[in-house]
């Protein structure tokens, strides 16, 4: 499942810059809901495979997910903290590599201590960031306030992230909390609960209007469907793991009309599918359990896939950076980005999975051996 991954990164990174060669790939939105939907898989494999009740704990899993997450993310935030500190006036135009970093200096003064204590935890943190989609300054009083529906005059509370597309992993952290009580559950409790997300989803779009930004991609109860349909997901592999019947051929096509779908879903072969959004969302989630059976024990599709994180996290500050010389096209924002990536592979990631991996098996010599622990 890693080239796939990694496609869906790239997707994200097109939809914020221009094609390359022509090809743009599927939208960004689209691709961050497939990633909702791997996500729920993967979580629901390493909770019914590895991070077991008998032998593991919730904090232990959570701790494990942070630091798969914030290790880079932090990195991400310093070096744009950095550069759009630092940027030398000299090199115009300034305002181009300022970025969310201008919003603070201007409205730094306006921004009540609850605001800017409210706004400076969530860029640290992550956790909150999806809220600010929602929020406006209110300039009289220095607080946020709700935005209503999309205002090009309103100060929106998102400019103040300094690491603009980290708002998903706010979405994804609050998926980890629940996960351990979710997953878990029988098929039929998870198919209840998606149901339940879909109906908020239909009843905020036709009931009170909510089609617009943010309320079409970034409300986690609505997303936590794509989450619940990943997990669904993994017992459906588990089920093809266990036949007899299934033949690996249905995997590689599974493979090649997922890839297809991701390649071609903007070219005009496509351009007139009826509901294409969801033909597609259906498509890789009925694709994932069979991708994943295919591609598990690949090392060179588990090290693409490996690359999406940090490809995701760094290309709107390498965007930023080239578009000072206008080099800013998709072919050398990705090309990179995915330089900077594996960098940032092998220099943070690899080390702090080793970590991870230590951490996780001294947990369970631990338990499994309680009678060795002194107590003081």
């Amino acid at each position: 499942m890693g080239l796939i991954r990694c496609l869906l990164a790239l997707a994200v990174v097109l939809s914020h810059t221009t094609p390359i060669f022509g090809v743009r790939l599927v939208d960004g939105s689209l691709a961050v809901q497939a990633f909702y939907m791997i996500s729920g898989f993967y979580m629901t494999l390493i909770l019914n495979e590895k991070y077991l009740p008998e032998n593991s704990t919730y904090g232990l899993f959570l701790r494990s997910r942070l630091l798969r997450l914030f290790p880079i993310y932090w990195l991400v935030l310093t070096a744009t903290l950095i550069v759009q500190g630092l940027w030398p006036a000299t090199i115009p135009p300034r305002e181009e590599i300022l970025g969310s970093l201008g919003y603070w200096k201007e409205y730094a003064s306006t921004l009540s201590p609850l605001s800017l204590l409210y706004l400076g935890l969530t860029n640290v943190f992550l956790i909150g960031q999806d809220s600010l989609m929602y929020l406006k300054l209110n300039l009289p009083t220095g607080s946020l306030a709700y935005a209503g529906p999309p205002n090009a005059e309103a100060v929106h509370a998102f400019r103040f992230l300094l690491v603009p597309q980290a708002w998903t992993l706010a979405i994804e952290l609050m998926f980890y909390l629940l996960a351990p009580f979710l997953v878990r559950r029988s098929v039929k409790t998870l198919l209840v609960l998606i149901g339940l997300s879909v109906a908020l989803r239909l009843v905020l779009r036709f009931q009170f209007g909510l089609t617009y930004d943010p309320w079409n991609y970034r409300f986690f109860p609505t997303e936590l469907a794509f989450f619940l349909i990943g997990a669904v997901g993994y017992r459906a592999y588990r089920f093809l793991r266990a036949s007899d019947g299934f033949k690996p051929a249905y995997s590689r096509a599974a493979f090649a009309a997922a890839v297809g779908f991701i390649l071609l879903y903007n070219a005009p072969l496509l351009a007139g599918l009826p509901a294409k959004k969801g033909v597609f969302l259906l498509v890789m989630a009925a694709a994932f359990p069979m991708i994943f059976l295919l591609t598990k024990n690949d090392r060179r599709d588990r090290y693409i896939g490996d690359l999406s994180y940090p490809i995701y996290i760094t290309h709107v500050l390498i965007m930023e950076i080239l578009r000072v010389w206008g080099w800013n096209t998709g072919l050398i924002t990705f090309g990179a980005t995915l330089l900077v990536s594996l960098l940032l592979l092998e220099g943070v990631d690899r080390p702090v999975e080793r970590f991870r991996q230590r951490m996780f098996e001294r947990q369970k010599k631990l338990e499994a051996a309680p009678e060795r622990i002194a107590i003081p």
